[in-house]
């Protein structure tokens, strides 16, 4: 993922609410939300190079995603892939904290990363570059490539559309959310992040919905956990003009037969 938003036992009848995009090359291939042969308990995307995800959720209710980080060198050779860390966690018995404290261990294995995880009870989140970790989140938080809640233009547009509709509605249904990760308008030249990357790729990759020949926005993603464990994921997937090509729903009850 290359942006998301999160809100963990802060919203009304929710035990967590997450929505997000994945922004990657075009040619990259992956296959769309599912349930994995290889891993029964694991309902993801699957990046086919790597074999990873860049978001999923498990039978039990885990949650996990992960994002890049723009800044920084990268000095492991070989790096071990980034979506390995999230299937690795949704497969894992280590609640949130653990892992991450246990992650942090080995994080120079791997290119530049932030993670979120999330054990049913408790979020925590990792960033690899800065060695910055923080346990127990609680709240609504925002996270792009740089670091948790770091306050982008698109991060924090997000957070305020979100407000905005959670205000007005009782239940988090789906097109709202779809509609405001489509979001293209993009951040004045004033507000850019310094990321050290030329000024109109940073402009091209402020807006939230990112539209591009080579790179864009592939999927947008809604995953809900409701007070009585019921689980809903929704993913609808993109093309490089900016058009819908598919739609994955998943739902069950944690702890059902």
């Amino acid at each position: 993922m290359c942006l998301l938003l999160v809100a963990v036992n802060s919203i009304p009848q929710y035990k967590l609410v997450l929505i997000a995009n994945r922004d990657e090359f075009h040619e990259r291939q992956s296959v769309p939300l599912g349930l994995w042969e290889d891993h029964p308990n694991i309902y993801a995307g699957r990046d086919l190079k790597g074999k990873g995800t860049w978001l999923g959720v498990s039978s039990s209710g885990r949650v996990a995603t992960v994002t890049n980080v723009r800044h920084g060198t990268d000095t492991a050779e070989n790096p071990r892939s980034r979506g390995l860390i999230v299937s690795d966690f949704l497969n894992s018995d280590l609640n949130a904290n653990a892992y991450i404290e246990k992650l942090a261990e080995d994080s120079a294995d791997y290119s530049g990363f932030n993670i979120i995880a999330y054990d049913g009870s408790e979020m925590a989140w990792h960033n690899n570059r800065t060695q910055q970790s923080t346990q127990d989140l609680k709240g609504i938080y925002t996270l792009s490539n740089a670091e948790l809640d770091t306050p982008w233009p698109k991060a924090e547009k997000l957070r305020q559309k979100f407000k905005k509709i959670m205000k007005e509605e009782l239940f988090v249904s789906a097109e709202p959310m779809f509609q405001i990760l489509k979001d293209q308008s993009k951040a004045a030249d004033e507000a850019l992040p310094e990321t050290h990357i030329d000024h109109a790729l940073e402009k091209h990759l402020s807006s939230i919905f990112i539209r591009g020949d080579i790179y864009g926005t592939r999927c947008s993603s809604i995953i809900t956990i409701d007070s009585s464990n019921n689980v809903v994921f929704h993913e609808r997937s993109y093309n490089p003009n900016a058009l819908s090509i598919g739609y994955e729903h998943v739902s069950f009850k944690i702890g059902a037969s």
